[in-house]
């Protein structure tokens, strides 16, 4: 009998258990996403602008977060940067989350994200967020511990999934050490194109040299020059965006190699 009681104890206590979270501690409650509220009231944040803004000031009792919005209609890998006035490390969280409430970037190990330049008196926190659909995400500053109003600023670019396309290549007469490339300009709503950037090699598997650089957003030809008309080459064009933004230009994928065989005069 004494068995039979245990075993039904045993039974209830993991029942209540399973419903509560737990019998003996106060239960914590998982990260929940911006409120609808927050969404209404998150500030709008333009890929490739960079937005400043300052710490509310939170205390250790309680924590404040800032919402902004990022919308995009294309999948892109997301690319934030926030720099910090201080050694945030201590103080602020950069989280990112879903429409949904989903947390896709997790900022609790701060610790780790936040690098500290003790001479400019600045904390940063670069991170990307890879493959995410078009629709809106919310990139939350959160402050969990004291701060004293320092200010901040918030960058927010993509790296482009798509290829420059219908790349070809044409040798300008028999002979000729000139070569006009050409291709079908990016269309796309979220990024800044700046221009485009011709490489060519010499092997299909071989070290591709920058040979050209088009600025203009709807640029689709180059002149390039060759050494050795005659020769077989490879050519590739990239897409750069966001240098104004950007610490260094990002860069559409590679152009499916196009082979150019030359003639001699």
């Amino acid at each position: 009998m004494l068995k039979v009681l245990k075993r039904v104890f045993v039974f209830i206590l993991t029942a209540a258990i399973c419903f509560t979270g737990t019998l003996f501690t106060d239960s914590v409650s998982a990260a929940t996403g911006p409120t609808d509220y927050q969404m209404e009231v998150a500030k709008q944040l333009t890929i490739g602008e960079t937005i400043t803004g300052t710490l509310l000031g939170s205390s250790n009792q309680e924590t404040k977060s800032t919402y902004y919005m990022i919308k995009t209609k294309h999948t892109y890998d997301f690319v934030f940067s926030v720099v910090c006035e201080g050694d945030c490390a201590e103080n602020v969280e950069v989280q990112v989350w879903s429409s949904k409430g989903v947390l896709l970037r997790n900022g609790n190990s701060s610790k780790a994200n936040w690098v500290y330049d003790k001479d400019k008196n600045v904390s940063k926190d670069e991170f990307t967020v890879k493959k995410k659909k078009a629709g809106k995400y919310y990139i939350e500053i959160k402050e969990t511990h004291s701060t004293e109003g320092a200010e901040y600023s918030l960058r927010g670019t993509v790296k482009l999934r798509e290829k420059v396309k219908d790349v070809s290549a044409k040798q300008n007469a028999a002979g000729s050490k000139k070569v006009t490339v050409t291709w079908t300009p990016i269309n796309d709503d979220a990024v800044n194109i700046k221009g485009y950037k011709v490489y060519v090699a010499t092997k299909k598997k071989g070290k591709y040299k920058l040979k050209a650089t088009v600025r203009g957003t709807d640029a689709s030809s180059a002149e390039i020059k060759i050494k050795n008309p005659g020769k077989t080459y490879y050519v590739i064009v990239k897409a750069f965006y966001f240098s104004k933004n950007s610490d260094k230009n990002l860069f559409s994928k590679a152009s499916a190699k196009f082979k150019l065989a030359t003639t001699k005069a």
